[in-house]
Order: structure tokens, then C-alpha cells, then sequence
């Protein structure tokens, strides 16, 4: 399989991100709040990618010293991992991000004006969070086509919450609905289309 790779390798970062041999699509975005840092890959493609990603260092107290692989959907953000500093620490960290090519497996028509798919089982164990607003058609849209396709999720209206999810800082500038598929989050598709996408872009971990 043809494969896509950006490595950052043995960089240490304090603020910024710095890239060797970026990808030409997929990067790794550090976002910080307070003593929280979270990195976070975003694709700018119209196809999904495999992203790998492993963190050391001591000036944390969470970092993902084991390998961790995920999918990230075209035109989306994932989040991959939040770490907290450590009091005294300047934190430093030292990340391995490598991007491959990534291949659909759910079986989903793409006939977007007829939602009657049959979505992949494997889909239907997922963990699936979708996070709405008043008012919002598209939000109506895409939670009629996981009813549709009888796949399990929980709702999340923010308009009815006092507090907005910690989750949700990330993405100042997020899209109504907002999915979060077993952890992957998907906060700027405008089109059911898009979501559609996001639903086949998902593969068994």
C-alpha cells in the first residue's frame, strides 16, 4: 500500500510546534489551556488518513509512550491526546507523528439525496456522542440518518447545559452537530455529506 509519511522525529517542542518533512494534508496541532496541552491532527483532504502517534516525556503527568493509531476523517480534526504539566516543569515533549494512507471499509452509497444505507456492522459497536444546538436542521438531519440506520448514540444538546463541555475547548470555532465517534471528533462539517463521510471513514480499531 502506498503510503503518505510525515515524521517528527526527536524535536523537542515549548510552546510550538516544529516540523520536519511536513504532510502535505495531515498535521500535528498543539492546543493550550492552562497547564493542558492537546495535540490534535488535522487533515485538510478529501480522504482519510492513519495516524500515528507516540509522546515522551517526563514534564507531564499523562503521555502516550505506547504507540497509539487512529483514522481521522477528511476535512476534520482529531483529538489524540491531552496532557497536564507538571508543577516546575518547563514542558517539553518529544512527539513521533507518522501519517499513511488510509482505506474506507463500511459499505455506505453514496447517493446523498436517499439515506437508506446499510452501514457496516462494525459501526454499530462504536461509542457515538453527538453534541447539538437548538435550532439547527442539520443537527435534525444527521441524527434521523443514525436513527435511520438503527445505530446507537447519545445526545448532547449544549443549549440545555450551563457549562459548555470541557471536551469542546478545543474547537472555538466548531460546527453544529459536533460527532464523537469512539474519541475521534468530527467539529467542522457543514453538509450531512460530510458526516456521512465520517461515518465511512471509521474503521475497526
Amino acid at each position: 500500500m502506498k503510503q503518505f509519511i510525515a515524521i517528527f522525529i526527536g524535536l523537542t517542542f515549548t510552546g510550538h510546534l516544529f516540523a520536519q518533512k511536513p504532510h502535505e494534508f495531515v498535521t500535528l496541532k498543539e492546543h493550550k489551556n492552562g497547564k493542558r496541552i492537546t495535540l490534535s491532527a488535522v487533515n485538510t483532504d478529501t480522504i482519510a488518513y492513519s495516524v500515528f502517534l507516540m509522546v515522551k516525556t517526563d514534564e507531564f503527568r499523562r503521555s502516550s509512550s505506547k504507540p497509539m493509531i487512529k483514522t481521522i476523517a477528511p476535512n476534520s480534526t482529531l483529538a489524540l491526546i491531552t496532557m497536564i504539566k507538571l508543577s516546575g516543569k518547563e514542558g517539553k515533549y518529544d512527539p513521533v507523528f507518522i501519517v499513511n494512507s488510509a482505506v474506507n471499509t463500511l459499505e455506505i452509497r453514496k447517493d446523498y439525496d436517499s439515506f437508506e444505507q446499510k452501514i457496516d456492522n462494525e459501526l454499530h459497536n462504536k461509542q457515538i456522542i453527538i453534541f447539538i444546538k437548538n435550532e439547527c436542521n442539520l443537527c435534525n438531519e444527521v441524527q434521523k440518518t443514525l436513527r435511520e440506520n438503527r445505530i446507537v448514540y447519545k445526545k448532547i444538546n449544549i443549549d440545555n447545559l450551563k457549562k459548555k463541555p470541557v471536551i469542546l475547548n478545543g474547537y472555538p470555532d466548531a460546527k453544529f452537530p459536533i460527532l464523537q465517534i469512539n474519541g475521534s471528533m468530527f467539529a467542522t462539517f457543514t453538509t450531512l455529506k460530510e458526516h456521512v463521510e465520517a461515518l465511512r471513514s471509521i474503521e475497526t480499531e
